[in-house]
């Protein structure tokens, strides 16, 4: 609840400005993972051996995705196909 009505333009823009700052964090996190794990992790499993040529061009490999999956908490990344993957961030 907002005490008065001119202070709404200032909360929308407010919000709108880090919802961008959001898209743009998202954007460069995803500019950062290497190509070949990207592919690596969206190809879905029945057709890995269809594309194995290729991921071998890209250093693309199925075998060390059990470090990423540790990386983020023992879930499978096998095959997720459009799922976005959420790593944490351990210091």
């Amino acid at each position: 609840m907002s005490s008065s009505e001119s202070d709404l333009r200032l909360i929308g823009y407010g919000s709108m400005l880090m919802e961008g700052m959001v898209a743009v964090c998202a954007l460069i996190a995803a500019a950062a993972k290497p190509a070949g794990d990207y592919w690596a992790i969206n190809i879905d499993l029945s057709k890995v051996e269809l594309y194995a040529d290729k991921l071998a061009q890209m250093n693309a490999s199925i075998d060390h995705l059990d470090q990423i999956e540790a990386q983020v908490g023992g879930e499978t990344l096998r095959g997720r196909t459009g799922g976005a993957v959420s790593s944490k961030i351990t210091l």
